[in-house]
């Protein structure tokens, strides 16, 4: 095991330093282009090479944190928080890719590319806080107190169903924010549509897969067994204020739509109604069974 801790350190320290190296180097092309100076071959193989090193690290964390999931004895926030970030960081890599040719193919014309730099940097800023989430949990020791009697089941199915809160809420939440700062940014407008609707379905993927393996995990049961009394209760309460919630939020959007406020087809409204449905179904939930 100490090995193993050891291990994530070093490759979480890895993927920081090559972060930082990929940055640096991104801030001297940038300086480079602005003055209309040529790069050369080497360096851009160079960033070539980091991101994929970066994007190695990235699928290595991933598993990593899948299955400290799938073993855990406990739900782990920072665990949940890891799932959500890694593959949106994963996802914004790729991002970065597309961002940098468009930026290669536009070098020689007089076209503004601050945009794409914006989101280059932005998404760095991501993998810098992957980084620092995959270190951090290199240090944490879980504190398991549960033992391996014939209960284990029972407390591993709350383990899941509580994880399954968990990363909704981090799913919303970044997804909100992204949102939100895709449009108050000066992000290219042609960009803005396509990484939108992209983002919401990328981040839809953790709360999908954890749901997934939770019902993988019931499948032996009856549908009458998947839940016990409290759980019943929880998502019962979270359900109806959920939907009275959202249902509200949709009347407001007509009202602000048909009185022009708004644009009545706005590419806002399937990405905000998704993550805030998400957001109050997962976290009242998870309220509910923690405190009520």
């Amino acid at each position: 095991m100490k090995h193993k801790k050891n291990g994530q350190l070093v490759w979480g320290i890895l993927l920081f330093c090559f972060t930082a190296a990929s940055t640096g180097l991104l801030i001297f092309f940038k300086q480079k282009i602005q003055n209309h100076i040529s790069i050369q071959d080497y360096l851009s193989y160079g960033e070539a090479g980091l991101l994929i090193l970066i994007g190695c690290i990235h699928l290595f964390g991933i598993k990593n944190v899948i299955k400290r999931i799938k073993e855990s004895k406990h739900a782990s926030i920072l665990s949940s928080m890891a799932f959500v970030f890694g593959l949106f960081s994963l996802f914004l890599l790729l991002v970065d890719v597309v961002m940098l040719q468009e930026i290669g193919n536009e070098i020689f014309a007089a076209h503004d590319n601050s945009g794409e730099w914006q989101i280059i940097f932005f998404n760095h800023a991501i993998h810098f806080l992957f980084s620092l989430i995959f270190i951090v949990q290199s240090f944490y020791k879980r504190k398991d107190r549960m033992d391996h009697e014939a209960t284990q089941p029972a407390l591993k199915n709350e383990v899941v169903f509580l994880t399954v809160q968990q990363i909704g809420i981090f799913t919303a939440i970044t997804g909100l924010a992204f949102t939100s700062y895709l449009l108050h940014f000066q992000i290219p407008s042609d960009f803005v549509t396509g990484l939108l609707f992209i983002s919401t379905l990328v981040l839809m993927i953790p709360y999908i897969l954890i749901t997934v393996y939770w019902f993988y995990t019931k499948r032996k049961e009856k549908p009458s067994d998947w839940y016990d009394e409290k759980q019943i209760h929880d998502i019962s309460r979270a359900g109806l204020i959920t939907m009275a919630v959202t249902e509200f939020m949709m009347c407001v959007w007509f009202g602000l739509s048909i009185t022009e406020v708004i644009e009545s087809g706005s590419i806002l409204l399937f990405p905000f109604y998704s993550f805030l449905s998400i957001l109050f179904f997962s976290g009242i939930t998870l309220y509910m069974n923690r405190y009520q």
